[in-house]
């Protein structure tokens, strides 16, 4: 097999900005797809396998799309972001808060009952 072509990948670099500008609007609205369908399954404070699968493939999607200078930071976050103000109507920082509280552990917990060995406790 005869591949034609050149190892020169500076044309990547120099786009015109028409093709960028297209390049930047599909990977965005491609983007947006994989937040919400990785919204869907849940969020990260327990992941399932299919989350975690998800998770990981939109972490190599970002990354290539800062490789090829397609999209910033910023506007990356601004896609996650809407995607799970989407989905649970509540900013990711302020969901991890509420969620991280409501599992701590109460001061009120009667911490005795534990001195008794497990196998008489499980008698009572």
């Amino acid at each position: 097999v005869q591949i034609s072509g050149t190892d020169d990948l500076s044309e990547l670099t120099t786009l015109n900005f028409e093709t960028r500008f297209h390049a930047k609007k599909q990977f965005l609205k491609e983007l947006k797809m994989l937040a919400d369908d990785l919204y869907s399954q849940g969020d990260s404070f327990e992941p399932s396998e299919v989350w975690k699968q998800k998770s990981a493939f939109i972490d190599g999607f970002v990354k290539a799309g800062y490789l090829f200078k397609i999209v910033k930071t910023s506007e990356i976050q601004g896609i996650i972001d809407d995607a799970h103000w989407q989905a649970f109507n509540e900013g990711r920082e302020e969901r991890r808060n509420r969620r991280m509280s409501a599992i701590h552990i109460s001061d009120d917990v009667d911490w005795d009952k534990y001195d008794i060995p497990s196998f008489t406790r499980a008698d009572k």
